[in-house]
Formats: C-alpha cells, structure tokens, sequence
C-alpha cells in the first residue's frame, strides 16, 4: 500500500475548506482528507494544528493552514496543471481576485450566518448585507476575464476560491427569501464548472452539507 504523504484536515461544510481541495483536485494529488481530531477547535486538533483552524494541510509532518497559502504551496510543489497561469500580470489579477474573495465577499456570507435561524434574524442588517453583496458582484463582474473560466482558457485559483462561496450564498440567499442574482457572465461560468466532475466531487457533499445545517437552523427557531 502506498504511503498516503499529505493529510488535508476539512470539513464539507467549510467553503475555505473546498477552495483547497479543488486544487487537490484539478491536480488530481493523493491526499488523506480527514475531520479535524477531537473537532474544530479542540485542545486535540490544536496539538496538531496550533491554529484550530480548517483548512489545514500535513504534508510529511510539516503543518500548513490558512487556505490561500495552503493553495499557492500546491501549486508550487506539484506545478501541473498551473492553477496561476500566465504573464506576472495574470498571475496578479489571479492573486487580487482571491484576496477580494477573503477580504470582500466572504466575509459578507460568513455575517448572515446568524441570520439562518430565523428567531435570529435581522432584516434590517440582512437588507444591508444583500445590497453589500450586489455591489460586490458588480466589482467581480467587472475584476473577471471569463473564457470560460474566471480568468482565461483554463482553471486557476480564482476559480477554486468562488466556487463553493457563491454556491453556498445562493443556497443562503434563497433561504432568505431572495435569490441571489449573479449575473449571466458567472452563470456560464458555474455551469462551466459544475460539468467538470473535479469540481462536482467537491460541491455535491458541500451542498448535502449546507442543507442539513440550514435544516437544523429552521428546526431551532
């Protein structure tokens, strides 16, 4: 039996979590993916991983976290198929995308988490949220270079950060009472992604596991 060499800590549920292994995918690594030992954030999981979080990365006893950084150490060491393709200004766009998905748009996801209870819910801050979210979006629109992918002819670690983060804000969104309105440009592009079976392998128990949380929340109000 060959020696599993890289151990990725992840949960379904985790968006961060299915930006990495969408590249563990596309470049088709051999990758043990296990639950974080003892839970999120357990004194167990922290003598492993000393930050708690998810995504984390052993590779041959080496610990990385933080999914950006876990993504461009793979696409350094197994550099086939390039996930940062291109001239230094490509691989720049490829760059600020993913940084506006962790600084800019998750971050307006992650706040409405909350609001999935709706004993909790704020509409107010909700309206808030969504009129963020569109502004967001037109940004993208106009940050993206789709052909058919985010940025170009093939996938890169834009792609990889989006697609489980608009995936599952439109599950939130619709679960709010509004669907979230993407725009035709990212709707080709998801279409694009979700006939690759790469990416299907990530996003179908993703969404299985977005559902049952979101079931649970109804169910605790």
């Amino acid at each position: 039996q060959q020696k599993i060499y890289m151990i990725l800590y992840s949960l379904p549920i985790s968006n961060y979590c299915g930006k990495v292994l969408l590249v563990i995918r596309f470049k088709a690594l051999e990758c043990e993916v296990v639950p974080p030992k003892g839970g999120y954030g357990s004194d167990e999981y922290k003598r492993i991983v000393p930050t708690g979080t998810i995504p984390a990365l052993d590779h041959d006893g080496i610990i990385y976290s933080e999914s950006e950084v876990i993504n461009e150490y793979l696409n350094e060491i197994h550099p086939e198929p390039d996930l940062l393709p291109g001239s230094a200004e490509n691989r720049a766009s490829i760059r600020m995308l993913c940084r506006f998905h962790d600084l800019k748009m998750e971050p307006i996801v992650r706040s409405l988490f909350p609001s999935m209870n709706p004993a909790k819910r704020d509409l107010q801050m909700v309206e808030m949220r969504f009129d963020e979210m569109n502004s967001l979006l037109t940004t993208m629109r106009q940050l993206i270079k789709p052909d058919p992918f985010l940025m170009g002819t093939s996938p890169s670690l834009a792609d990889c950060a989006f697609a489980q983060t608009l995936m599952l804000a439109q599950m939130m969104w619709l679960e709010l009472g509004s669907p979230l309105p993407i725009g035709d440009e990212l709707e080709n592009w998801q279409e694009t992604m979700n006939r690759l079976k790469s990416v299907m392998s990530v996003l179908e128990p993703a969404r299985e596991a977005t559902e049952k949380w979101l079931g649970g929340k109804r169910l605790s109000a």
